[in-house]
């Protein structure tokens, strides 16, 4: 036990000293999805982002929002005309070797004392070990946050100056947990709660639900699930919470009834649940960039910050796996559902997507063909042009790019 969880501390540690820039394209999916039903979530935050950078840039040296188009051409090809600081920082981001990215993040505040994200990166270089020491810098980091995020009243996630600020936010919240400073990382997320934000940083609302669990607040989990019921909100990454609240305060037929909710949204939980170390393999999401809403996946990114208090409660575990065996002869299937095993059977999706002859073809058309089977371009040759117009939500102006695009369907009879 003591193995794994120093092994969890030490992953724990290093995706966050990990430098990850993720691509346009990458944040292009994420954007879309936002507007539509959820396909896939982010679980980690990115360092850079590109295109909302440069967007901030013109404007500030503009005095009006620019032109989107003419943005990701110039980042596209590479003609955009960073200034000095920013164009540092997006070296830094882009440089492994820790001294070389310390030495331009230094450059970074020589030229602009204020470039916060380069305090945040500076300071994640010195996190290395958890000890007083260590300690002490986190304190003192924390006060820096505080001071910034009063001066410029950041709250919300849909503000993109406001990142770099809750992005530090988060990393003192899950240090103070993984320290087992329970209290001090609820200051934290008290504080945040009391700004109303609109939206929520990553794991924020798993820290959050977690810590509601370790410290005995059971009723704020159930308050904050049915706030997101009445929302029209269908989640089963704060279901799985509101059922480890109900069974923690010995309503056990509530959790029960609630577990069966879980399955009519995510068919994998029983796939999940079922087996009796299931908790273990919580850490696999580590390793996850994405994940699929509904999924194994969402349901270790919930949990994942939970993981010690299940490994000591396991009657709560237990409960779990004997729910899910009350569904091993029972699949409980729905179009989302069958969406994601589908998905989940397809290791190469991502390929699919790229293929030159899928080029301009969305992400929610893609999901659509292969929910159908329809998992490389070849595939499409089993199936005739009609066929494939009659799947619910392809049109004919997709079949005539599919058919600009090299595809060939099979012949009519």
């Amino acid at each position: 036990m003591t193995k794994k969880k120093n092994r969890k501390k030490e992953l724990k540690r290093q995706q966050k000293l990990d430098i990850k820039v993720i691509s346009e394209e990458e944040a292009a999916w994420t954007e879309i999805m936002a507007k539509k039903p959820t396909f896939v979530e982010r679980r980690k935050i990115q360092n850079f982002d590109e295109q909302n950078t440069a967007m901030v840039q013109y404007a500030e040296e503009h005095g009006e929002f620019p032109d989107v188009q003419q943005i990701n051409y110039q980042l596209k090809n590479r003609i955009f005309d960073w200034n000095q600081d920013n164009a540092l920082f997006r070296e830094a981001m882009h440089t492994p070797n820790t001294q070389k990215r310390n030495k331009l993040l230094k450059q970074v505040l020589k030229i602009n004392p204020n470039y916060f994200a380069a305090d945040f990166h500076l300071f994640l270089s010195e996190v290395e070990d958890f000890d007083l020491q260590t300690f002490k810098k986190v304190l003192e980091f924390e006060t820096l946050v505080l001071e910034k995020w009063k001066i410029n009243g950041y709250n919300s996630w849909n503000i993109f100056e406001a990142r770099p600020i809750l992005t530090a936010l988060m990393f003192l919240i899950e240090y103070y947990m993984t320290e087992k400073f329970y209290y001090k990382a609820l200051e934290l997320v008290n504080l945040y709660l009391s700004k109303r934000p609109e939206r929520f940083p990553p794991n924020f609302v798993f820290c959050m639900l977690s810590l509601y669990h370790i410290t005995g607040q059971e009723l704020k989990v159930e308050r904050f699930y049915r706030e997101e019921l009445n929302k029209g909100k269908r989640d089963d990454t704060i279901l799985i919470h509101a059922i480890i609240s109900a069974f923690a305060q010995g309503k056990i037929e509530e959790a029960s009834q609630l577990f069966a909710k879980l399955v009519e949204i995510n068919d994998e939980a029983v796939e999940f649940f079922i087996e009796e170390d299931w908790h273990f393999k919580i850490l696999d999401i580590e390793e996850q960039e994405f994940y699929f809403p509904n999924s194994v996946e969402s349901l270790q990114a919930s949990l994942y910050f939970l993981l010690e208090y299940l490994q000591e409660n396991i009657i709560l575990t237990e409960f779990l796996t004997n729910e899910a065996k009350k569904f091993r002869r029972k699949p409980v299937s729905s179009n989302r559902s069958r969406m994601i095993k589908n998905l989940s059977e397809v290791t190469d999706w991502h390929s699919f997507m790229n293929e030159e002859k899928m080029k301009e073809i969305r992400m929610d058309l893609v999901r659509i063909f292969v929910e159908n089977r329809i998992r490389t371009s070849a595939d499409f040759k089993k199936w005739t042009e009609k066929e494939v117009l009659a799947l619910k939500g392809i049109g004919p102006a997709t079949v005539q790019k599919l058919k600009e695009n090299g595809i060939r369907f099979k012949d009519e009879k």
